[in-house]
């Protein structure tokens, strides 16, 4: 793939990243970026992300941003693992198929370890079940674990803005909060902020999301 902004390679060089993988499957459509931004602790870690973004270079500026975020979280927390991060350039809801994340799977096993991956917005369990396979470098908690991820994900949200409220003042039952994707992550996080009191706005772009979370908040709230 050709990166038509300079800015993406401007952007990878400044942030020392190790290694951007452009991909191409023209069989499945699959339209993908690896980006590892640092291994010196351990092989890179980070989530796949599926998304449609105004141009591939955003997609790129994105992973790139992401995968050194993931480096500096592994060393805040003192894992053996260094950041990486992936963006399937595409709609989930319309470009996914099989055949695509088959042809990312096989990309992954091709880096043999180097980064390992998981879930993240439109990326879900079926999509792992599927590329893993292919492949032993994706993985994800099972369902009913003890430590839910996505669990974790969320109250590591929802402590941040209860330290922002803190630092304005504010009580976190006095806060009107929107958020923007209600998926594994986002509805936790509804329902933790729902239980604190705070009044919600929120909103996604499938629809089908938003009612089920609604009706759980309702009973939640009375």
């Amino acid at each position: 793939y050709q990166i038509h902004s300079p800015l993406c390679v401007t952007v990878a060089e400044a942030w020392g990243h190790e290694e951007v993988h452009l991909v191409r499957d023209a069989a499945s459509g699959l339209r993908a970026v690896i980006a590892v931004h640092d291994t010196t602790l351990g092989p890179a870690v980070g989530g796949t992300r599926m998304r449609l973004y105004p141009s591939f270079d955003d997609a790129v500026l994105d992973a790139l941003r992401l995968a050194r975020a993931m480096t500096y979280k592994c060393a805040l927390a003192e894992m053996p693992y260094g950041g990486g991060k992936a963006v399937i350039f595409g709609d989930p809801g319309r470009d996914k198929s099989r055949a695509l994340l088959a042809a990312y799977a096989r990309e992954l096993d091709r880096l043999g370890g180097r980064f390992e991956t998981g879930c993240d917005m439109g990326i879900d369990l079926r999509d792992v079940a599927v590329m893993g396979r292919l492949t032993k470098h994706v993985g994800h908690t099972p369902s009913g674990a003890r430590n839910d991820t996505a669990a974790l994900a969320a109250l590591g949200v929802f402590a941040g803005i209860e330290a922002a409220a803190q630092a304005l003042g504010r009580e976190t039952r006095a806060l009107h909060v929107a958020l923007q994707g209600v998926g594994q992550v986002g509805a936790r996080l509804a329902r933790f902020l729902a239980e604190a009191g705070a009044r919600l706005t929120i909103a996604d772009v499938d629809p089908l999301r938003v009612e089920p979370v609604v009706n759980d908040l309702h009973l939640l709230v009375g």
